[in-house]
């Protein structure tokens, strides 16, 4: 089902403007932390050690799949979850497209505003995806829960983002056809640019124009025999031509 169409919201006041990058230190002692309650539980009560190392294990393995500046799953999360959603769309015969998003003259802010700035530029870009994302995932609205055995695989439909790594994001879209990317794409255009206009004034300063970024679309077919490697290498390819276009550096 395609993306409803929406006209993009104005981003936070600066005063609410939240970041959602993880503190590294503060990521790394929670963790611990968690563990060594694992490990508590485990002492208290020993019959329950299996059960309890095997949560240990999982939580170790989910923790090794987020990316610590934006929050979002980083390339391990992404492998799975996209696989998981082309299983469901051949499962389910729909569509699924995927956006593969690169800044725009990132290398340049880097090499002349500074890393630091690149980093907040990041999480710019970041908060404006989740912010077009909330907008547009509304799975009890937007599913017709009858098309699915069951609801855990509706509610494996939403759209996700992820953060492979540097200034690239990846997000899938399930459920959504190439119009519907397209929708997609033209909100999170307007919505980064405007966030990332706010987080990161250096950028207009230095270039005379907000942050921009570029979005290659690839769309699943749940009839063709596809990997996940192949997908997202055609809206990599796709990302990289409108940028050759557009004239811009990565």
């Amino acid at each position: 089902m395609d993306s409803i169409s929406e006209a993009p919201k104005a981003p936070e006041p600066l005063s609410e403007k939240r970041s959602y990058a993880l503190d590294p230190i503060l990521f790394s002692e929670a963790r611990t932390a968690i563990i060594k309650g694992f490990i508590d539980m485990a002492i208290l009560q020993p019959d329950k050690k299996d059960e309890i190392a095997r949560r240990i294990a999982s939580f170790v393995d989910q923790a090794a799949k987020i990316d610590r500046m934006t929050g979002f799953k980083n390339r391990a999360g992404l492998k799975e979850d996209l696989e998981l959603a082309m299983g469901i769309a051949r499962k389910t015969k729909t569509p699924l497209s995927v956006l593969f998003i690169d800044g725009d003259r990132f290398k340049e802010v880097n090499d002349t505003l500074t890393h630091a700035v690149g980093d907040r530029l990041i999480i710019g870009f970041a908060n404006g995806i989740r912010r077009t994302l909330k907008r547009e995932t509304d799975i009890a609205a937007r599913l017709n829960k009858q098309n699915y055995k069951n609801f855990d695989e509706a509610q494996n439909q939403e759209h996700t983002a992820t953060r492979p790594g540097g200034d690239e994001f990846v997000i899938i879209l399930s459920g959504t056809s190439p119009e519907g990317a397209a929708v997609v794409t033209n909100k999170l255009k307007v919505e980064i640019a405007a966030t990332a206009d706010l987080e990161v004034p250096e950028y207009r300063r230095r270039f005379g124009q907000p942050p921009s970024v570029t979005i290659g679309v690839a769309t699943f077919n749940p009839n063709e025999d596809q990997d996940w490697e192949t997908l997202l290498k055609r809206a990599d390819v796709d990302m990289q031509m409108k940028k050759r276009q557009k004239g811009v550096a990565r």
